[in-house]
């Protein structure tokens, strides 16, 4: 399980810095806002406090104005890389307009360039305090931030914070397909393989396209999501998720057809157990469906067979199950037993001895 923990860790690492840097360099442009209205005031602030209280302002300000000349030094800084300097510009105009909107929504921008991810998911919780609006408007670039900040818990190993942001972006800006993927994979890396395997559902119906990039690791939450029903009892339901993670890596098809058998081989056991009969021995007959090489079920439905005085069919269930695996101790103790039922003692005395070779504590007769 570390083994597996840590390989799906250092998957997620690469995926989700790669994954967040595009939201992050959409930021480092300062977001377009509404151009004034034609009824906003050209006057200039003058800083100095009336005692009323200002409304929020949502409006880029006046050309010329002090807010004007702050925000344009804001900008070339960030354009050159200087976002500790632009988050200072964008501090000195909320000195002068503490209700400015934009300006909370640039600094945010600004600060999640300079890694100041609380930073700047604070100031958009104030942008949108001030005007519901923003939660829409500027949707991408406050889901950019929570997709940023998701990176780094995840480069500190913290899956659980990581995907509660990634839950917060989508939650702002639910087509962003690379979140989905990203978020999938701390699923599955937590053993969450419902919660991955819905990700990789959404993913691939927001874009059919991607659906190849992430496909391996869609199985493999299939795969962990169809062993958790098999110990379940829900045969069924693991054999539909095998076939799934089959159709997805076409390369293991065998292999995933060989756990659908697997799990109805160990419901069958169960309702054998149960002297559910009928329902055992399809079951068994399920299994070899899927994988007519399982020993185990061949086994099983001879045991069954025997049971039931079937002892032509059990006879046959085990020279097929002797064929696949030739040193089934419990098998050959079995085929003593029928072949005893069958009048044949010395073919069951031969049967017998190779049985108590294998294993010196297997029953026979």
């Amino acid at each position: 399980m570390a083994k597996r923990n840590q390989l799906f860790q250092s998957v997620l690492l690469g995926a989700a810095v790669c994954l967040a840097a595009a939201p992050a360099m959409a930021q480092r442009k300062a977001p377009l806002a509404d151009k004034p209205s034609s009824n906003s005031s050209s006057k200039k602030p003058s800083g100095r406090s009336t005692g009323k209280p200002k409304a929020a302002t949502t409006t880029e300000p006046p050309k010329g104005s002090p807010m004007a000349e702050l925000f344009t030094s804001a900008q070339k800084k960030a354009a050159n890389g200087d976002f500790a300097g632009a988050v200072a510009d964008y501090t000195a105009a909320l000195v002068l307009e503490p209700e400015n909107v934009l300006a909370y929504v640039y600094r945010a921008s600004a600060k999640s360039n300079a890694r100041d991810d609380n930073g700047a998911l604070a100031d958009y919780e104030k942008a949108a305090e001030l005007d519901p609006a923003v939660k829409e408007k500027f949707a991408r670039e406050w889901a950019g931030a929570y997709a940023a900040r998701a990176a780094r818990k995840l480069e500190q190993a913290d899956q659980k914070g990581a995907e509660a942001d990634y839950t917060a972006a989508l939650g702002l800006s639910p087509a962003t397909v690379a979140w989905y993927v990203t978020r999938a994979g701390i699923r599955n890396a937590r053993n969450d393989f419902d919660g991955a395997t819905a990700d990789y559902e959404e993913a691939a119906k927001r874009n059919p396209n991607a659906r190849a990039g992430f496909a391996s690791a869609w199985a493999q939450a299939l795969a962990g999501r169809a062993a958790r029903r098999a110990d379940a009892g829900d045969a069924e339901g693991a054999s539909a998720d095998y076939e799934q993670a089959a159709e997805l890596e076409p390369g293991r098809r065998a292999g995933y057809r060989a756990k659908s058998a697997t799990a109805y081989v160990g419901r069958a056991s169960l309702r054998a157990e149960q002297r559910k009969d009928a329902e055992a021995l399809a079951d068994y007959g399920k299994a070899l469906e899927y994988d007519p090489t399982n020993a185990l079920a061949w086994f099983g439905r001879a045991t069954l067979n025997f049971d039931m005085k079937k002892y032509d069919a059990a006879l046959a269930d085990l020279n097929r199950c002797l064929e696949l695996d030739g040193e089934f101790a419990a098998a050959f103790a079995k085929r003593a037993f029928v072949l005893t039922a069958l009048k044949q003692p010395e073919k069951a005395k031969a049967d017998a001895a190779r049985a108590r070779a294998l294993d010196p504590k297997v029953e026979i007769p």
